[in-house]
């Protein structure tokens, strides 16, 4: 099989291929804000009608999110998080936490801060934690580990052929 081949049917390659693009992260950005209505999103995201109207039929026909009426005459519908969309809350967070502390100040569109409470409200500070042993996630700690034995080892020269024949 080719390497191409693993790459593009790899789950983080399927992940990007229904969140990876601008459009799409600026509806979900919208919708974790509490907008649901295809105006909100065209006022807030400044898409274009056609690409929102084709970015929110792929985020209903991929699951993330669900479409309902909210009024008959004329038709409009409101769209809201599914269970699969509601998963990706952490990783808005973590984007959110990214842009918040990278981002050129004057194009950042997101609130400056969110409050979190359980016990005490208090300012939101997100972080990758591993649900096992609660410790902090970070690329010096994670190790990849190969899911069998026989799974090929990656060449590199192929991948870079793999990937300019598709370009």
């Amino acid at each position: 099989m080719q390497i191409g081949y693993h790459i593009l049917t790899s789950p983080v390659s399927r992940a990007l291929q229904i969140l990876g693009d601008r459009s799409t992260m600026l509806i979900m950005r919208d919708v974790f804000l509490g907008r649901h209505r295809f105006n909100e999103f065209f006022e807030n995201s400044q898409l274009s009608k056609g690409t929102l109207t084709t970015r929110l039929e792929s985020l209903v026909a991929n699951e993330v999110l669900c479409k309902t009426p909210y009024l008959q005459k004329p038709l409009r519908y409101e769209y809201r998080l599914t269970s699969k969309g509601k998963a990706l809350y952490s990783w808005a967070l973590m984007i959110w936490q990214w842009e918040s502390d990278w981002a050129n100040k004057k194009e950042v569109g997101l609130p400056k801060k969110l409050n979190h409470s359980i016990n005490r409200l208090h300012e939101l500070v997100p972080d990758c934690v591993c649900r096992k042993c609660k410790g902090t996630v970070n690329v010096n700690n994670v190790k990849v580990l190969r899911l069998t034995s026989d799974a090929p080892k990656l060449d590199f020269k192929q991948l870079h052929v793999s990937i300019g024949k598709q370009r």
